[in-house]
């Protein structure tokens, strides 16, 4: 799938935008006034719920009708109740043969309007006027209902006007020329083409974000937008003259009350969407989750279309829209709260939205005069809102990106890690299998699991590792081996470099000119990483990676390279160990441990070691206090059982770091390379609290083992392992002197300092 990096409004697309919204607040401006005064009207009201014809409303007193006050006159509708307003006016004749004055009245929800007025040949009549049901005699005007007087026209002239609807209406009967009313039809009309157009394209900019990003948000932008075209449609008549989509005019005025629940119930959604209140308060996203059925319950009743619920139903639907916009502006002022870019914009958009709903609310109850800001302000403001909801929803678009790349971040970095430790525990397991291969086989299977492994884990043209004087002989491993000759080139050339690396202990990273690959006279630069092998001298070892280019070995990577280097060395250096016991075959028959001899070769390679590598050794008598006394009160199987016992915990002790071995009667020696004076010390300490915290029990009774142990540790001046037997024996003997059950350690204030374990 196509990955989006950015979605933002171009700076042509931006000049359109602006522009298109100020000719539209133009537009409406101009619709708020006329271009030439309206001449005044006197109204008059009469309201019967039986059928009256025209004569009979013509031939009632003037005390009949209700004066109603100057602005909109304010209706009440009742089943089968019909109004009848009498307009009284003193028209001015009209310059020019085509000029007259026409009746200019806004679109209220009205069932019938119908005007009749008195002429010579009696009562007339023009076309009656549904706003449900426009028909092919609807007027062409999109602003309101136009009725054209006859030419001539002027001078007193009385008008009746019947209506007839469903709940509260008001009409706002004017006199304008027929020039105004052009006027005002040209600015309507461009008005709602701004307003539709405008919501139909920022729904097909939110359905294209949601087909790339797959985001719900967008479909709950979508829903609202849908809503609030529809609702603008039914609000402005347009709905009904539409095909099939205009039998939604059998609700009437219900029709346009559950059309308003559905857009509350849009609103809701998508503010708490929008403030990701799931996520951040789930309880208050609950609340505004079951707020939406109250609409949706609204609806369905409105669908009922019973007209004795219609006025209850007006006031309680402009009741949830209200709160709705007000939960809206709620759920926003959540989200600046949480950070959210542009949610300020958006609350304040929102409370204009809700000022809008309030004005244009009124006009039903005739609070508010009828003109175009109170008509159609609602309608700008709420297109202006949902193109602030886009701009929103476009700065999520780089927030779902980075969340999207800190996603794709991590499971990148949760892949190499997983990756990383099945490489590690393969290669673990397959340096495991060198106790079964056979001397001349183990350095050379160690290695090579190094070069495969490492092929897999560091990035790198090729690999070589090479041996000198290693277990008696040399040794060239590379990966792949098709670059055996480059390598045997690069050794003859460089090994002195080489060695003076691995002698160094610090890896490097070189540059180099190689011959191309093809034979030609160009040159290729090589960077190559250059890791020694701890090894014991005089042999010497290097591990080299070699890449082509100005590519360079990271710091992650030496380090990675540099671990498996030395758990292939300690494999190899271990399994030759074993090998040589396991051939010597010299263990204590007793306790399982190293005899003297063995343990005396093992504890010259340590000294050899430490001396090589200046790191520190440790060397510690362990002697099980009381043996003899034992052996006399419970026996010599006794004495054999605690010795088993002691070697035992000897054994777990050394698992990781150190070997041990009986030197002899009750006394064990035991050997910590890489430990400081400190650390035996503590080593020690922790050994013989736990050999000591366990009772033996035998048939004559218990016996409590006691431990005294003897700790040195290897000094600059020492050329023999057999200084730190001595020390240690004689740090035993002080642990008896003072006491038994003890650790004693020999001075080591000239031992090496600086190297811990």
């Amino acid at each position: 799938m196509t990955v989006v990096k950015r979605v933002e409004f171009s700076a042509r697309s931006r000049s359109i935008v602006r522009k298109s919204w100020m000719a539209l607040l133009l537009m409406l401006a101009a619709a708020a006034t006329s271009a030439q005064p309206a001449p005044a009207l006197r109204v008059g009201v009469y309201e019967t719920a039986a059928t009256t014809t025209p004569q009979e409303v013509e031939q009632l007193p003037s005390s009949a009708f209700r004066e109603a006050p100057s602005g909109p006159v304010k209706l009440q509708s009742e089943s089968g109740k019909t109004h009848w307003l009498r307009l009284v006016m003193d028209l001015p004749p009209l310059a020019g043969d085509d000029a007259r004055w026409m009746l200019w009245l806004d679109r209220a929800y009205v069932d019938r309007l119908e005007l009749h007025w008195s002429g010579e040949a009696g009562m007339s009549a023009l076309h009656p006027l549904n706003f449900f049901a426009p028909g092919e005699n609807a007027s062409a005007h999109a602003g309101g209902y136009a009725y054209a007087l006859p030419r001539g026209v002027s001078g007193p002239t009385t008008l009746y006007l019947e209506a007839k609807g469903q709940g509260a209406f008001s009409l706002s009967p004017r006199i304008l020329t027929e020039a105004d009313v052009v006027t005002i039809d040209r600015d309507t009309v461009m008005l709602f083409t701004a307003v539709y157009t405008g919501l139909m394209l920022l729904a097909l900019i939110g359905l294209g974000m949601f087909i790339a990003l797959r985001d719900r948000l967008y479909l709950y932008y979508l829903a609202y937008l849908g809503a609030l075209l529809v609702f603008l449609l039914a609000q402005n008549g347009h709905l009904y003259q539409l095909p099939w989509i205009g039998r939604w005019g059998h609700w009437h005025a219900m029709g346009v009350y559950a059309l308003a629940g559905v857009l509350a119930a849009a609103t809701v959604a998508l503010a708490r969407r929008f403030a990701g209140l799931a996520q951040t308060m789930p309880n208050v996203d609950r609340l505004f989750f079951w707020f939406t059925a109250i609409p949706l319950t609204l609806t369905l009743v409105c669908l009922l279309n019973r007209d004795d619920l219609v006025p209850a139903l007006q006031i309680a639907t402009t009741a949830v829209v209200l709160c709705a916009n007000l939960l809206a502006a709620l759920a926003t002022v959540l989200a600046w709260r949480q950070g959210r870019h542009l949610a300020f914009p958006m609350l304040l958009m929102w409370l204009l939205l809700f000022a809008a709903a309030c004005v244009r609310s009124s006009i039903a109850f005739g609070l508010m005069p009828n003109n175009g800001w109170t008509q159609y302000g609602y309608q700008v403001v709420a297109a202006l809102t949902a193109l602030m909801l886009g701009f929103a929803l476009s700065d999520r678009i780089i927030e779902f990106r980075l969340q999207r790349d800190r996603a794709r971040l991590a499971k990148d970095q949760a892949d190499a890690s997983l990756r990383l430790e099945l490489e590690r525990r393969k290669f673990i397991e397959s340096l495991a299998e060198l106790r079964d291969a056979s001397g001349s086989d183990q350095d050379w299977l160690a290695f090579r699991r190094l070069l495969e492994a490492l092929h897999q884990l560091v990035p790198q043209q090729s690999s070589a590792v090479a041996l000198n004087g290693f277990h008696g002989s040399d040794l060239l491993l590379c990966e792949p081996n098709a670059s055996r000759d480059a390598y045997q080139s690069l050794m003859a050339t460089r090994s002195g470099a080489f060695k003076g690396i691995s002698r160094s202990q610090f890896p490097m990273q070189l540059r180099m000119d190689m011959p191309a690959a093809d034979g030609g006279q160009t040159q290729d630069l090589l960077q190559l990483a250059v890791m020694p092998l701890n090894l014991t001298p005089p042999a010497w070892g290097v591990l080299l990676i070699e890449r082509r280019g100005w590519q360079t070995f990271e710091r992650e990577e030496l380090a990675l390279a540099n671990e498996f280097v030395q758990k292939a060395t300690l494999a190899v250096e271990t399994a030759a160990n074993d090998r040589a016991l396991r051939l010597s075959a010299e263990f204590d028959a007793l306790t399982g441990a190293f005899n003297r001899r063995t343990l005396n070769a093992r504890m010259e390679a340590c000294f050899k070691q430490s001396l090589a590598r200046n790191t520190p050794l440790a060397v510690l008598f362990v002697d099980l206090d009381h043996l003899k006394q034992l052996n006399d009160k419970h026996g010599h199987a006794a004495g054999d059982r605690c010795l088993r016992f002691l070697a035992e915990t000897l054994t777990r002790h050394c698992e990781k770091t150190g070997v041990y071995g009986r030197y002899g009667g009750d006394e064990f020696v035991v050997i910590l390379p890489d430990l400081n004076p400190e650390q035996a010390r503590r080593w020690a300490e922790t050994m013989r609290v736990d050999a000591t915290s366990h009772d033996m029990s035998f048939p004559s009774g218990t016996f409590r083992l006691l431990v005294s142990v003897g700790v040195a540790n290897r000094r600059p001046e020492d050329n023999s392992p057999n200084q730190l037997v001595e020390r240690a024996d004689q740090a035993l003997y002080e642990a008896k002197r003072m006491g038994r059950n003890q650790v004693q350690a020999a001075p080591s204030h000239s031992a090496v300092h600086g190297h811990g374990a």
